[in-house]
């Protein structure tokens, strides 16, 4: 018997345009100093972000991007090569000198699968006919977003994406896969 496991269904590639708003951390009681591109890990919320830059000494401002979540107030944050501190208070977008939130835009390549839409959908009560849209289907490691752009390599799908409607799926481990309504970008 052959079993297939989920990642040999993902037959395609694709880079997945992520954006997300940089966020600023304060910290204090800086015991050892951090590296710029480091993981940050808040030990007690399991919280992380890539280290942009930081300012101060032993109390200071970092900004990170890809945040997955709030830091606690005074847990322990670590680097993924070195640093430790603790965080003073949660984090909050980073704004720049005009009030607008700074965007990091992150390429994620990743495989993934392609369908390609099965035809137009008919309302049969009203007759209007919808078109199809294709659809992706992406690992659970990729958090896509609504207007997220989605850029495919492989043979028959190489277009540029917006991603309209993902859908998480779940199993009894917890977030399985994605699947994306996709629109062609014109």
């Amino acid at each position: 018997m052959i079993m297939l496991s989920f990642t040999n269904l993902l037959i395609h590639s694709c880079t997945v345009v992520h954006k997300s708003v940089d966020q600023e951390l304060r910290y204090d009681n800086k015991t050892e100093n951090f590296l710029i591109g480091d993981t940050i890990t808040g030990q007690s919320s399991g919280v992380s972000g890539i280290l942009e830059s930081i300012t101060g000494d032993s109390n200071g401002i970092m900004i990170l991007n890809g945040v997955s979540g709030s830091f606690i107030d005074d847990e322990t944050i670590t680097g993924s090569s070195q640093g430790s501190a603790s965080a003073n208070g949660e984090n909050y977008d980073h704004l720049d000198e005009y009030g607008t939130p700074d965007i990091t835009k992150a390429n994620i390549t990743t495989n993934c699968r392609f369908h390609s839409p099965a035809g137009d959908i008919i309302n049969r009560a009203t007759g209007d006919v919808y078109k199809s849209l294709p659809s992706i289907t992406l690992p659970a490691n990729i958090d896509p977003m609504v207007a997220e752009r989605v850029i495919g390599h492989s043979e028959g799908f190489e277009k540029t994406y917006t991603i309209k409607n993902p859908k998480p799926s779940y199993d009894r481990n917890g977030l399985h896969h994605w699947t994306c309504e996709l629109e062609v970008v014109e």
